[in-house]
Parts: C-alpha cells; sequence; structure tokens
C-alpha cells in the first residue's frame, strides 16, 4: 500500500510510504549495478509472508562515501510482509548490513 509501514534495524522509528523502500533500493543499486536477490525460503502464515534472501553484486559506485571496487560482495537478510486486501501493508527488513560494511571497509573486520 502506499501508506506501508517499516520497519528496520537501522530506524528506531518505523517508516511511512513506499518512497522509503525506492531510496534504498535507488542507493543499493547505484552502488552495486548488478545487484541480485536470491530467494532462499519463503514461509507463509495467515496474513505474513516471511522471506530469507541472499544478496551479492559488484561494488561499482559509491556506499556511502566509498568508491566502487570493482569486487563482488554478498550478505542476507529477512522480510516479513503483512497482507491487507492482497497489498504489504506493514514490513520488518532485518538485512545484514553489517557484514556488507565489513565487506566494503567501512567498519574493520575482526579476526
Amino acid at each position: 500500500t502506499p501508506d506501508v509501514i517499516i520497519h528496520t534495524e537501522s530506524n528506531p522509528a518505523p517508516l511511512k510510504g513506499t518512497r522509503w523502500l525506492k531510496m534504498d533500493d535507488g542507493m543499493l543499486y547505484s552502488a552495486f549495478h548488478d545487484l541480485n536477490r536470491q530467494i532462499e525460503s519463503m514461509t507463509a502464515v495467515g496474513d505474513r509472508l516471511a522471506t530469507r534472501m541472499r544478496f551479492s553484486g559488484t561494488h561499482s559506485g559509491a556506499y556511502m562515501g566509498v568508491p566502487g571496487t570493482g569486487q563482488v560482495y554478498n550478505w542476507s537478510g529477512v522480510i516479513i510482509d503483512r497482507f491487507e486486501d492482497g497489498k504489504i501493508a506493514e514490513r520488518w527488513m532485518n538485512v545484514d548490513r553489517f557484514t556488507l560494511l565489513m565487506q566494503v571497509g567501512i567498519i574493520p573486520s575482526f579476526g
């Protein structure tokens, strides 16, 4: 729905509206031109759908201030959608951006 409510691990307050999803996608696609999203599993119960995904892409453009490196990075995430009248009314996104930030070099890796 246009008024979808979005919960993310990086925002303490819920976001409202599809523009947030479009903005996040735009940022990822500008940094990873060949971004691939692979669904690993889906489970539906009642009005909820849980999707476990794996993301991969070539770091070809700036991501959070780091210029493209040409390297391929991989990370994963879980998205839970709640539906009303066949449309997503609420979404919980938990994407492992910590792993992505380590791979890109924004935060140091451990070990």
